[in-house]
């Protein structure tokens, strides 16, 4: 019996890894075409731009810029899904060589709700 809980919570597991393996990560190209596309609006260099990128929709990526942020706790909410953030910063998408907030993606239909909870599930784990 103990045995057979833990085999299921193994198996549960792997299933939620495996999900966000899926659901994550830009691919090394996207992750290139970002940083220049950003370069190019913001009028920086490239070796300037260093992001996470924490979830791929069908080809719309969701992203936070690394940089310095003051350590503070801050909440981002779109469409009800709460995102909690260590420090004040926000999420960013790209789409299409666009640049948007997440609540923009959202009314935009770049993002769905059932995108926003996986995101957050990645996120806020």
């Amino acid at each position: 019996m103990f045995m057979k809980k833990i085999l299921n919570i193994l198996s549960l597991t792997i299933l939620i890894c495996c999900i966000a393996v899926l659901f994550t990560a830009c691919t090394e190209n996207g992750h290139k075409t970002i940083t220049t596309d950003y370069a190019k609006l913001h009028n920086v260099d490239e070796s300037e731009i260093s992001f996470t990128c924490y979830a791929e929709f069908e080809g719309t990526h969701v992203l936070m810029l690394n940089g310095y942020y003051p350590d503070a706790l801050s909440i981002e909410v779109v469409d009800g899904v709460v995102f909690n953030h260590s420090q004040i910063k926000t999420f960013t998408v790209y789409s299409n060589g666009e640049f948007y907030s997440l609540q923009e993606a959202f009314d935009s239909g770049l993002v769905t709700h059932d995108n926003l909870l996986t995101l957050r599930e990645i996120y806020n784990g």
